[in-house]
């Protein structure tokens, strides 16, 4: 609700303008256009991947010991990483 200059300090109080101002903008709506389509294209692929890499995890083929450590060691890595900081 306020207007701030380059260094982030307030300059002025606007009250909705802003709003105003996104909500009647062509570019609001191509960005939420563009947001939304890639939502729907990446989630169900993404989700699709994940569920094939899960369930090749339970067949006992020779060296799926060692993709069952790379596939989990993105958990592994972030809990260290949480501990460290």
């Amino acid at each position: 609700m306020h207007e701030t200059d380059p260094r982030g300090r307030v300059a002025a109080f606007v009250g909705f303008d802003n709003f105003t101002a996104i909500f009647t903008s062509e570019r609001f709506y191509q960005s939420l256009g563009v947001t939304g389509l890639f939502t729907l294209l990446t989630v169900p692929t993404v989700i699709a991947i994940a569920l094939l890499l899960a369930a090749f995890t339970h067949n006992q083929l020779k060296g799926m010991r060692i993709f069952q450590f790379i596939y989990s060691l993105p958990v592994v890595l972030s809990v260290g990483t949480s501990a460290v900081i």
